[in-house]
């Protein structure tokens, strides 16, 4: 069984038919068909995206066709979440975003002993 076959039945066991999942997806039902006919292989990021966490599944198993039940956030979907969040915000914001996380990445290396995250802990 091809993995867009895989991908068809965890769709169609989970929502029931192609039409809710595509809704419930927030994708066009049209490409969800153009997936089994064309493959997984073309699939945008953003519809791949949206296709895992539709179905609970991580990136990996998606493409790998043996998707497995849960989705591990990983420092790939964390990057892509915050690009896709945070590409059409102006650029002083996306600093002050940065600088939030720098904020935070420090004060958690205060909290550990290390303020600059550059000493080593003790042994």
């Amino acid at each position: 069984m091809t993995r867009e076959e895989q991908l068809k039945q965890r769709i169609l066991h989970q929502y029931g038919s192609i039409a809710r999942f595509a809704e419930a997806a927030d994708i066009p039902a049209t490409t969800v068909r153009n997936i089994f006919t064309r493959g997984l292989g073309g699939v945008g990021a953003d519809t791949a995206m949206k296709i895992c966490a539709a179905l609970d599944v991580d990136m990996e198993s998606l493409m790998s066709g043996s998707p497995r039940q849960g989705r591990a956030v990983t420092f790939d979907d964390f990057t892509y979440a915050m690009h896709n969040e945070t590409r059409t915000l102006p650029e002083e914001k996306k600093q002050m975003l940065l600088d939030m996380a720098r904020f935070f990445n420090e004060e958690l290396q205060r909290e550990k002993g290390s303020p600059n995250g550059s000493d080593p802990e003790p042994v």
